[in-house]
């Protein structure tokens, strides 16, 4: 074998532990990325403690959105607010009317029925007049003044003419008598008009006042009811409104209006016995090796959704503020709020 087929066969054996190393290298690679993936997902599985760090500036789409809507909102219940109050005034002076309406229909029937009483009795007291009237006026009066006459004319004490004309008198005395009769028989059907009779002037008034009244009364009512339910609605609108508007102000993109903010996003699976004051760690090699590197500052209500850090996936949590004494970490990306993934 000479030196140039040797000088060959060296090169490939070279290249050949080269190509060795290469793969062993990708394979311990690639085992490695295995391991450390299901470390990963072990850690994010189990830890209930990492948060999502960012940045909040007031010029960010959100914050200004956020702030916009609690400007529409400030508005819109300022409007129901004074429809509010305008109309507790209608309500107020629509139950006063009512009530006047109520108080004068009351003041009405008791006039009606003491109208009543009092022409029933003076009804009742015309009747025995009158029939006492009938019974010793109309016929008696003509027979006493035939006898009368009758007498004088036998005793020569008047004539026949004179006998004549006294008895026209008695007459038309007679004749006015049953005019007055008649009279009073009209005052005792005006008397008895409240008592069911016939129509007086008096009593049309009263009962057209009442009418009216009773109308009156139930046209406000109604009234009142319809301004209650409109006081109600307006009520609710605004308790709404209120209930609406105060998760915009428990907001971070509210605070964020005029500041920055370091904030952390912490998913609902982590966020119980989360704080104000409880410390954040950051780790350089995102899980290991970490340092507190500030605290929470403040714990926001306002649910927010955001991505998984691992998987990608769409969660739900809340936001809280943080205080880095180390502002590399505002985003980092990833930070433990609480305690540390690991030991180290």
């Amino acid at each position: 074998m000479n030196v140039k087929n040797l000088k060959g066969m060296n090169i490939q054996k070279t290249y050949l532990k080269i190509y060795r190393g290469f793969g062993f290298f990708l394979l311990l690679s690639l085992l490695s990325l295995i391991v450390w993936y299901i470390f990963l997902v072990l850690l994010f599985l189990s830890n209930r403690s990492w948060a999502m760090p960012l940045i909040l500036s007031t010029t960010q789409e959100k914050v200004i959105w956020n702030f916009a809507q609690i400007i529409s909102l400030e508005k819109e219940i300022n409007k129901l607010k004074l429809n509010k109050e305008n109309l507790g005034n209608e309500l107020a002076f629509k139950k006063r009317e009512l009530g006047t309406s109520e108080i004068l229909l009351n003041r009405v029937e008791m006039s009606l029925a003491n109208q009543a009483k009092i022409y029933q009795a003076e009804a009742q007291t015309m009747k025995k007049d009158l029939t006492s009237f009938q019974l010793a006026g109309a016929g008696g009066a003509r027979n006493d003044a035939l006898t009368k006459i009758k007498k004088e004319l036998n005793a020569g004490l008047i004539t026949k003419e004179q006998a004549a004309n006294y008895l026209s008198t008695q007459y038309d005395t007679i004749r006015k008598t049953h005019q007055s009769n008649s009279e009073i028989q009209a005052k005792i059907d005006s008397a008895n008009t409240l008592g069911g009779g016939a129509l007086s002037a008096d009593a049309m008034i009263l009962e057209a006042q009442k009418t009216d009244l009773e109308q009156k009364v139930e046209r406000t009512a109604l009234e009142v009811s319809s301004v209650e339910n409109e006081l109600k609605l307006t009520e609710n609108s605004i308790n709404d409104y209120s209930h609406v508007i105060d998760g915009f102000y428990d907001n971070i993109y509210y605070d964020a209006k005029d500041r920055v903010i370091n904030a952390a996003f912490v998913p609902y699976d982590n966020i119980d016995g989360v704080e104000e004051g409880d410390p954040v760690y950051g780790c350089a090699l995102k899980v290991i090796f970490c340092s507190k590197v500030g605290v929470v500052t403040k714990v926001y209500g306002a649910e927010e959704t955001s991505f998984h850090y691992l998987f990608k996936t769409e969660i739900k949590g809340k936001f809280v503020s943080v205080q880095y004494n180390d502002n590399s970490y505002a985003d980092a990306g990833l930070v433990f709020i609480g305690r540390k993934p690991l030991f180290f």
